[in-house]
């Protein structure tokens, strides 16, 4: 867990200070809005999920 803190905590810190600053400066729609579509694009470039099958199938 500590090893695999020394990656992640950095840029946690980073990520909440972003936030922060979007709060202070009234942008935290915008970054909500990159966020969004960040999350969007993502999803869009995914291959189609193959159906599940159901019990007793």
């Amino acid at each position: 867990m500590v090893r695999r803190s020394t990656d992640l905590l950095p840029e946690l810190l980073w990520l909440a200070g972003a936030e922060v600053r979007h709060l202070v400066r009234g942008t935290a729609a915008r970054l909500d809005m990159r966020a969004d579509l960040a999350l969007t694009r993502a999803l869009t470039a995914l291959p189609p999920a193959a159906p599940l099958a159901r019990m007793g199938e």
